[in-house]
Parts: structure tokens; C-alpha cells; sequence
């Protein structure tokens, strides 16, 4: 588990996470220069895998993006991790894939949601937005 701790921190400073005095992950500075996507998804599911090439290009596009993928059924801590989320946007887990951003959730994948999911990752971007999943994800 503290080698899960120690990845999740070295992930976030390789990505541009900011630093204060003390050496900590400042969440709220990080949170304010990147929007991440959380990607519920699962091996073996058609839809995760048509949906990703699509988050990859966003992240490819936009500088500020993030994708986290979480295998939703991989281990009991993701099972749990998922229900948080969705109970934090205050929706039911469902299959996968289940995409949160900002503060809009998608569930299922059809190419009608890249448009939107992009239009919500600009807002977040020019105009930031609530990310009600960090805390839960990245906990520590």
C-alpha cells in the first residue's frame, strides 16, 4: 500500500503537479492548472475500447489534461473508489465506461459525447471547474 502512496506521488509531480516548502503535492495549485478525466472502465469491454483513443487525443491536444484510468472492477479499492465517485456526483454505478470531468459524468460511450466531453474540458480549462472525484481518487 505505501508503495501505491509513493507512485500515486511520484506520478503527480512527473505531471506537473506543484510543490510547496515541505515537499507535499499541493492539490489545490494542481487542480488549478489541469483538468483530470477519470476513466472508469474495464478489460474486455468494447465501448472502454472505443472510447479511449479519444481521451488519449484529448490529453495529446490539451496541455492542462489529465486521463486517469481505473480498471472499475479490477480490486476491492477500485470497486469502492468508483462508488465514491459516483455517489460524490450523485449518480449510480453503472457499467462501464463511466466518464467523469469537471462536474458532468457520462455513462456508456457513443462518438455524440466526444464533442461534449471536449466542450466540458475547455470550460474547465478557460474558466476551471469542480472536480469532486480528487480527492477520493488521489487520497492519501
Amino acid at each position: 500500500m505505501l508503495k501505491k502512496l509513493y507512485l500515486v506521488i511520484i506520478i503527480l509531480l512527473m505531471a506537473g503537479g506543484c510543490v510547496n516548502d515541505e515537499n507535499e503535492v499541493n492539490n489545490d495549485e494542481f487542480l488549478q492548472e489541469h483538468v483530470i478525466v477519470y476513466f472508469f472502465s474495464d478489460d474486455g469491454c468494447p465501448f472502454c475500447n472505443q472510447q479511449k483513443p479519444y481521451l488519449e487525443e484529448f490529453e495529446e491536444k490539451y496541455e492542462a489534461v489529465r486521463i486517469k484510468e481505473i480498471k472499475a472492477w479490477e480490486s476491492r479499492e477500485t470497486i469502492d473508489m468508483f462508488q465514491a465517485v459516483a455517489d460524490a456526483y450523485g449518480v449510480e454505478v453503472g457499467g462501464v465506461p463511466m466518464t467523469f470531468i469537471g462536474e458532468e459524468v457520462w455513462k456508456g460511450f457513443n462518438k455524440n459525447m466526444v464533442g461534449q466531453m471536449e466542450s466540458v474540458i475547455e470550460a474547465c480549462i478557460s474558466d476551471g471547474c469542480q472536480d469532486k472525484a480528487y480527492d477520493i481518487v488521489f487520497k492519501e
